[in-house]
């Protein structure tokens, strides 16, 4: 065993300390720890070995529902050596008198059967609840040197009385594994490999990916995942080996490892937590929006290339204005460009059916969110998250517990130039003003349609993407003008209609004439209610470098007049109304 995750550390810290003696272990619980060690293992291997001065417990119990207590270390040969324990008994160890130089661990697995939550609570339950939190509680145990193991994989699933059992009880979360623990693996597995066969060796040497980059790769994955991978690609290696692949195959890239992390994540997440591949997206992508590309570039961007300036990197940043003006786009833009990982959480998808299964699912988001640190986490109409927050209700017990969770998130110092918190609306006007508060989404920005300049790129970058070749600039030009108003979204919606009907005339007709006729037949959006999406985008931004040049003086005009006197200012009173 060469690697200690951190978590291991903090306990062995807190029980030589003599602040706790009781741990719940809570989690990333049913993956490897060290090398392929799991838990059970693991726990059981580091409490007990000999150089081990701070613990080195000199017995171990384990005790579920099925086969009740037994002694694994050293291990019980039959029932009358501590092989099946009642309950009762369990309980009486835990806090019995022994030697001074005796220590014991008592481990208590799959405790949701055992001591479950209080909704799913009977007699039997209540007994073992009674006196286990006794037991804990009881003067024997908190001044021994035994220790109690509680291993679930959330506290959720666990009666409450346990979680603050008493004051030398701690809540140890096993997260997934931080870069060192996912690097020391990833060494330990390529070793593993090549003293079974040399020949890995120079395999290994030839892949295209390093293992630091496989380290950064695999970032939100379990090890059993990681192994996974390695897995396939050893196995792809053997078969060259062997003749049965040609000699050029590549083993393992950087997409085949996207791919299994994109599968693991659906699996475990389903429809809550969608993860993108933005390696080979950067802001030059993003036609326009020059100024607040700069922003980006020197801020966000630099913060998480540069950790010494992390403290300058923004917790949180809303993207306000009208569809079809690029912000999911933008940020998917901008993560690529500071190779970052980055996912869509879908808040409106996690709420579950049963008590307790909501939390649970955002206890396991919130985890993964920092395991794929540095991230960018984006949520989509975040007005909509928490609608009945709102919309003049209080919202549901459940729904508040997720939103406060949501909050504590944000605000943890440690996250910042670590975890971007990404979000876009169409109406800021009714996100809750907890969220837009400093220190969670600090900065918010306003998107519009383009401006003449920028249609033009945003024009160009389509038509060479649709393999379009324009050689009339003038009529061009005319179509660029003639867009004013048009969002990115509908201009390239122009384009893509001009592609349909050159291909229905078997492309023998002008592309420009088909990019008029499109132009013609497509209608635009525009309408009041884009208007008022850019007055309240405007309105809601609190940083001025966000605010485009010609619109500065339309904002201090936004910003200063009564609701009387203008029906824009109307808008914004509206807005206010609504919040």
């Amino acid at each position: 065993m060469t690697y200690i995750p951190a978590w291991m550390e903090d306990i062995r810290e807190k029980y030589k300390t003599a602040v706790a003696n009781a741990f719940i272990l809570t989690g990333n619980i049913v993956d490897y720890c060290s090398e392929n060690l799991d838990l059970k293992k693991f726990l059981c291997d580091y409490i007990t070995q000999t150089g081990q001065d701070d613990m080195r417990m000199t017995k171990v119990y384990f005790y579920d529902v099925e086969s009740l207590g037994r002694r694994v270390y050293p291990s019980a040969a039959d029932s009358k050596d501590e092989s099946n324990i009642s309950w009762r008994t369990f309980m009486e160890k835990i806090k019995e008198n022994i030697p001074s130089d005796e220590r014991r661990a008592f481990v208590f697995l799959y405790p949701e059967f055992l001591v479950p939550e209080s909704n799913k609570v009977y007699e039997e339950e209540q007994k073992r609840i009674v006196s286990l939190h006794s037991t804990l509680n009881s003067y024997e145990f908190i001044n021994s040197n035994n220790t109690v193991f509680i291993i679930t994989e959330s506290t959720k699933d666990i009666n409450e009385k346990f979680t603050g059992a008493n004051s030398k009880t701690a809540v140890c979360e096993i997260p997934l594994p931080d870069e060192n623990g996912r690097k020391a693996f990833i060494e330990y597995y390529l070793d593993s490999q090549i003293r079974r066969d040399s020949r890995y060796k120079a395999c290994i040497e030839k892949w295209p990916l390093s293992v630091d980059q496989l380290t950064n790769l695999t970032a939100g994955l379990q090890l059993v995942a990681i192994e996974d991978v390695l897995l396939s690609a050893f196995t792809k290696e053997r078969k060259k080996l062997e003749g049965k692949l040609p000699a050029d195959t590549v083993c393992i890239s950087h997409e085949t490892v996207m791919d299994r992390k994109k599968e693991v994540i659906t699996k475990e997440y389903g429809d809550v937590i969608e993860i993108f591949d933005t390696a080979k997206l950067r802001l030059e992508d993003f036609a326009g929006q020059e100024d607040l590309k700069a922003y980006f570039k020197e801020v966000v961007i630099a913060s998480f290339q540069n950790r010494e300036i992390a403290s300058i990197a923004p917790k949180g940043i809303i993207m306000m204005g009208p569809p079809g003006t690029g912000k999911t786009y933008f940020a998917r833009c901008m993560a690529g460009d500071a190779g970052i990982n980055f996912i869509e959480f879908k808040m409106s998808r996690i709420l579950g059916k049963y008590v307790g299964e909501s939390e649970k699912s955002m206890e396991r988001a919130l985890s993964v969110f920092r395991a794929l640190a540095p991230v960018g986490v984006f949520i989509d109409e975040i007005d909509q998250a928490f609608a009945t927050r709102t919309d003049g209700g209080t919202g549901s017990s459940v729904n508040n517990n997720l939103f406060g969770m949501l909050l504590t998130e944000m605000a943890k110092p440690e996250n910042r130039g670590r975890i971007l918190w990404l979000a876009a609306t169409n109406y800021p006007n009714k996100v809750d003003e907890a969220l837009k508060r400093a220190g969670r989404f600090d900065k918010k920005v306003p998107f519009f349609a383009p401006n003449e300049e920028e249609r033009r790129e945003v024009f160009l970058y389509h038509l060479k993407r649709h393999g379009f070749v324009i050689e009339d600039v003038e009529s061009l030009n005319r179509i660029v003008s003639d867009t004013d108003g048009y969002t990115q979204a509908e201009i390239e919606a122009v384009v893509v209609k001009a592609e349909e009907l050159m291909k229905r005339k078997n492309n023998r007709a002008e592309a420009m004439e088909m990019l008029m006729l499109a132009k013609s037949y497509m209608i635009s959006a525009q309408n009041a209610n884009i208007k008022n999406m850019e007055d309240l985008a405007l309105a809601d931004c609190n940083d001025a470098e966000f605010i485009p040049e010609q619109k500065r003086e339309y904002h201090k005009k936004l910003m200063h007049l009564n609701p009387e006197q203008n029906e824009i200012s109307g808008v914004i009173n509206r807005s206010n109304t609504d919040r």
